[in-house]
């Protein structure tokens, strides 16, 4: 049944050019701003985002060129992105890019479900 369910979110996803994915972040970053544009290629397993967020004048910008999601693991390693902010650049470099991030099962499921 979840590979059913995986598949159709697959299928929604690429039929609506993204837009149910990002209508899900849009929900989860609601709090700290708006999306202004968002692109994912689930084969090139990269993503864009184009984020203003709240109190900000100019919007941070995030390439993600390249991640892997280990499900044995629960694991999802982002291997390389970028932002238009340094400061969040050095941050990226030195926690986040090919340092596996530890994701609970089912979180990592859904996860799956939309960037995979």
């Amino acid at each position: 049944m979840l590979k059913f369910v995986t598949t159709a979110v697959k299928i929604i996803d690429k039929a609506t050019n993204s837009k149910s994915t990002k209508f899900i972040i849009e929900q989860l970053i609601k709090d700290y701003g708006n999306m202004l544009e968002f692109k994912l290629d689930h084969n090139k397993k990269n993503l864009y985002a184009k984020i203003l967020l709240k109190g900000e004048d100019n919007p941070l910008i995030i390439n993600i060129e390249k991640y892997k999601i280990n499900k044995n693991l629960g694991q999802i390693t982002i291997l390389s992105a970028n932002t238009n902010k340094e400061w969040l650049n050095a941050l990226l470099k030195n926690f986040i890019i090919n340092k596996p991030i530890n994701i609970s099962k089912d979180k990592l499921e859904l996860i799956d479900q939309f960037l995979a």
